[in-house]
């Protein structure tokens, strides 16, 4: 495809050198119009684009000068060549500083007008480059920052303020797929430009509405989803890599126009799915190490970390609960190893529906567990030691076919902040509780206040 000539607009070059110049420069492959004025010269400014501003400084309505600063002003990278007819430096120097880059006397010589008009065509092509060039980088940098953000809240951040860079200016929301609820439901993530709640009720408009499967669609077909008449304004970027929507941004202000800013969106929608995919799958990965291979539950290694991060909060309540399955020796000397391990995987079964969602259970080592209650005080806690004993208590457990043996269990209780404000005095005071029960009765719930008793 041809590239497009080169518009220049002539401004009051009168009579035969407006001819000769206007050939000069047709021979030379530049589109020419001409102008009478500054106020015609303006007009035709505002309407378009242009390469070269060629002005006489003496124009019948305005001063050339002022016509060459209100012309940058509407173009800041036009460039200007400035015809003079006073044989001084004076009006050469206004001009230049008015933006002109080259100025040349009357009678103007075509050539010389030709060479002048060329260079500042090339000077004018150069500095579009490097605008683009610019640009680019912007977005390359702006994707680099996506792949270098952190896991979590600091990457979604990285996404949306890549994607917004290039849109248009306004707010936006990223909006992906909870990984908690069942079924999962689709959240604000993050936002810029609104508030977390008015950016919850578009994210709930647009799943309602169905605007969000659109998006699940448009991304199959490789473009943008713009939202229909009657949902929140503007249009539905899907972010995703493969066959996966990783999530959406959603940009009430519209799609940028023009297929470069549509490419750079594109690349940068791409680069943030990546991102965010990749993330996913390494969360998913480190939960594994989460997870006890037997029973399911977590392990010690997520223990460690749930109660340093419950600690660490200055306001939390919060309760630990050491399970330990009393005569489980008994079992495995009777049963063997195979019947302990079925036992343990229904006892930790028995331990998940006596809590909440919210609650973390653990299978700490052996025939121990450990329950971390989301919130709550004492009484709180010994209810649900309570209910986990009795279930325990009531269960018959099958260790092999045909065979099934009752279980007890001993239940140690200790409170944050009410008994210890750490994390290893916490765990050893409900460990203590606990064999303290197992001492006496066993079967039974045993509070960590009442260790000094």
């Amino acid at each position: 495809m041809a590239a497009e000539s080169p518009r220049v607009l002539l401004v009051d070059v009168a009579g035969s050198a407006r001819r000769a110049c206007a050939e000069a420069l047709a021979c030379a492959g530049f589109a020419v119009e001409c102008a009478d004025g500054a106020a015609e010269a303006l007009s035709r400014l505002a309407a378009g684009a242009w390469d070269v501003l060629v002005a006489d400084l003496v124009l019948p309505d305005a001063d050339g000068t002022e016509l060459l600063s209100r012309a940058r002003g509407l173009h800041p990278d036009l460039q200007a060549v400035a015809i003079t007819g006073i044989d001084r430096a004076e009006p050469a120097v206004r001009a230049l500083r008015a933006g002109a880059g080259d100025c040349l006397p009357r009678p103007v010589d075509p050539e010389a007008f030709r060479r002048a008009v060329s260079r500042a065509a090339a000077a004018g092509k150069i500095l579009r480059e490097n605008a683009g060039l610019r640009a680019r980088m912007e977005v390359y940098e702006a994707a680099r920052r996506i792949a270098a953000a952190p896991d979590g809240k600091p990457a979604a951040e990285a996404a949306l303020q890549a994607i917004l860079s290039v849109a248009p200016p306004g707010p936006g929301v990223l909006v992906a797929l909870s990984g908690e609820e069942i079924p999962r439901r689709w959240e604000a993530v993050h936002c810029v430009g609104m508030d977390g709640a008015a950016a919850a009720e578009a994210v709930g408009a647009l799943e309602s509405s169905g605007a969000l499967e659109r998006a699940k669609q448009a991304f199959h077909s490789g473009s943008s989803a713009p939202l229909a008449a009657g949902e929140p304004p503007g249009a539905l970027v899907p972010l995703g890599d493969g066959a996966q929507m990783a999530g959406a941004v959603l940009l009430p202000c519209g799609l940028p126009p023009g297929p470069e800013a549509r490419a750079d969106l594109e690349f940068l929608a791409r680069t943030a799915a990546a991102s965010l995919s990749t993330r996913r799958r390494l969360e998913s990965v480190e939960r594994l190490s989460w997870i006890d291979d037997l029973t399911g539950l977590y392990n010690g290694r997520y223990l460690a970390r749930v109660l340093e991060r419950r600690t660490s909060d200055p306001g939390a309540c919060f309760a630990v609960l050491f399970v330990d399955l009393d005569r489980f020796k008994a079992v495995n000397d009777a049963h063997g190893h195979v019947a302990g391990s079925r036992l343990l995987a229904q006892a930790a079964a028995v331990l998940r529906s006596c809590v909440r969602d919210r609650d973390v259970c653990v299978r700490y080592g052996g025939d121990e567990f450990c329950v971390v209650l989301d919130e709550g005080g004492a009484p709180a806690a010994l209810q649900v030691a309570e209910r986990i004993r009795a279930a325990m208590e009531t269960r018959r457990f099958e260790v092999e076919v045909g065979a099934a043996v009752a279980l007890t269990a001993s239940i140690g209780v200790a409170c944050f902040p009410e008994h210890a404000r750490d994390q290893a005095a916490l765990l050893e005071l409900a460990d203590r509780a606990m064999y303290r029960g197992k001492a006496s009765s066993r079967n039974v719930v045993y509070l960590a206040s009442e260790l000094a008793a």
